[in-house]
């Protein structure tokens, strides 16, 4: 390959890395979870909100009801499940695999390698 072609062929292997990790991302994403104040009032007078076993006290803001009171049931944020950083890790290796092949190795093999990422 001249390096012009090394240069496209980084720059889309670049491409389909991050559109590969947006999708990650997308499907490992478990969305947040919230409650209106009324709802947190109710479980909270039926008992229904375990009381922390230890309660972290800042001085420098007012008490919630999320440091007396367990309610990670019922409200959370937006966080990535266990499968995001393993598969981050995959598809990195395995775009520095078709960079190294590029750069190093036969170019059939890293047309091949690369139409592989690409899922093509």
């Amino acid at each position: 390959m001249n390096q012009q072609q090394v240069k496209y062929t980084m720059a889309r292997i670049d491409t389909i890395e991050k559109r590969k990790l947006e999708d990650l991302k997308k499907a490992c994403t478990v969305p947040a979870k919230a409650i209106s104040d009324e709802e947190l009032q109710r479980l909270l007078m039926e008992g229904k909100l375990p009381a922390k076993t230890e309660i972290k006290r800042d001085r420098y803001h007012t008490v919630a009801v999320s440091d007396l009171f367990d309610v990670s049931e019922y409200i959370n944020f937006e966080h990535v499940n266990d499968d995001y950083l393993p598969g981050v890790e995959a598809i990195k290796a395995e775009a520095n695999r078709v960079r190294d092949e590029v750069m190093l190795g036969d170019n059939a093999v890293a047309l091949a390698l690369l139409r592989a990422f690409a899922g093509e």
